[in-house]
């Protein structure tokens, strides 16, 4: 019985491993078959390149006006301090008001000072008794020497004492002028017309010296400080024979300006003066132009944008849309003779009727891309529109 079941047993595993081995089989046999018929795969198509737009860089007589940021500065700053110590005893103004030169804005209180002043007018008096008595008393001696009746000894201690009552009397004037110094500074008054700042010393206030009591501004007329580039300033030197502003008869050149965030230059000045150095950190030079606030229309303080009207010159031009930056700075895409596009690096100038003013980097023979910029990449093949004149306005891309 054992027998059997064990032959029953086996029966069963052989046909289990025969229907296995079949199934592998088949399926060896499927993948076979199918790896037969799949069809080869399509090669890619070829990449077609962007289609860009070109133009050639022009030459046209340009309105040459460089743009700047400044800021607004007046014409004179004055801060009052105090040169003796002592109580705040009288403030003539509110802060914030409008003063003229020579008015009285603060007094300190002059008693100490004035006593020390009577102190050095009695002294004055005395050295000066003390000299004229000296004098007496040398010629005195003089006359006793001359007369073989006094010693040689005698009369060389009375002009000693001459000389010394003389010192004396100088340095009691000296004391008697600085005792006066002190009692016309208890008196603050303005150097310059101007307005006042807000915050100041209140009466019974104790100043030292030194201490700040007061800034006055001057807004009458007020200062355009901005910085031009040493590219440009080098550029518009040689336009002038390297002669600035006002020098040998070359007239001043008028300064538009415009504050706030609005887009007109309401503002017009002229070129007042420049740095005699260039920055080597910045590579720029200061310059200030200067503008009549008569209206008041101007605070110092505020951002300035700058037109300095140059006159014209021949310029060239490119599409303003044509020119990009990034933090390597300005620069357009260019494509060469081969329909490869490269990056040209510039230096730009204005903007006018949407065109950009080219100062260097680019020829007339350079081929820019105007249009399909957002499809171009440096070193990339392109196809490339037929060279056109620059138009005035150009479609978006």
């Amino acid at each position: 019985m054992l027998i059997g079941m064990i032959s029953g047993l086996c029966s069963v595993v052989c046909r289990r491993f025969a229907l296995s081995s079949l199934i592998t089989v088949g399926c060896v046999m499927t993948l076979a078959m199918s790896s037969g018929s799949r069809p080869a795969p399509t090669p890619p198509r070829p990449h077609k390149p962007p289609k860009v737009r070109l133009a050639h860089p022009e030459l046209r007589e340009n309105e040459d006006v460089p743009l700047f940021t400044g800021q607004t500065v007046p014409i004179e700053t004055v801060e009052l301090r105090a040169r003796v110590r002592g109580f705040v005893q009288t403030r003539a103004f509110e802060g914030g008001r409008r003063v003229n030169q020579g008015d009285v804005i603060f007094t300190i209180d002059a008693r100490p000072f004035e006593a020390v002043l009577r102190q050095a007018t009695a002294q004055v008096a005395s050295a000066d008794a003390q000299l004229r008595l000296a004098d007496v008393t040398l010629q005195q001696r003089k006359s006793t020497f001359e007369s073989k009746a006094g010693t040689k000894l005698e009369l060389d201690q009375a002009q000693a004492q001459r000389d010394d009552a003389q010192a004396q009397l100088e340095l009691a004037k000296a004391r008697l002028a600085a005792a006066q110094l002190d009692v016309d500074y208890t008196k603050v008054t303005s150097p310059i017309a101007g307005r006042l700042n807000v915050k100041l010393p209140e009466p019974g206030e104790l100043v030292d010296v030194g201490q700040m009591l007061a800034t006055i501004v001057n807004d009458s007329k007020i200062y355009a400080r901005y910085n031009v580039s040493e590219n440009t300033m080098l550029r518009l030197r040689g336009q002038a024979a390297n002669r600035r502003p006002g020098e040998d008869g070359r007239p001043v050149f008028v300064v538009q300006m415009g504050v706030g965030d609005g887009v007109d230059y309401p503002f017009t000045g002229e070129y007042y003066r420049g740095e005699n150095v260039v920055d080597a950190q910045t590579a720029t030079i200061q310059v200030e132009a200067i503008f009549d606030n008569a209206n008041n229309a101007l605070v110092p303080g505020l951002t300035a944008r700058i037109r300095s009207i140059m006159g014209t010159t021949k310029a060239m031009l490119v599409p303003d849309v044509a020119v990009m930056l990034d933090q390597a700075g300005r620069y357009v895409f260019v494509v060469n003779d081969k329909n490869v596009v490269e990056r040209r690096n510039v230096e730009v100038g204005t903007v006018a009727s949407g065109m950009r003013t080219i100062l260097s980097g680019l020829s007339t023979t350079d081929r820019v891309i105007v249009n399909g910029l957002q499809r171009a990449r440096p070193n990339a093949p392109v196809d490339a529109e037929i060279a056109v004149p620059v138009p005035s306005t150009l479609p978006a891309n």
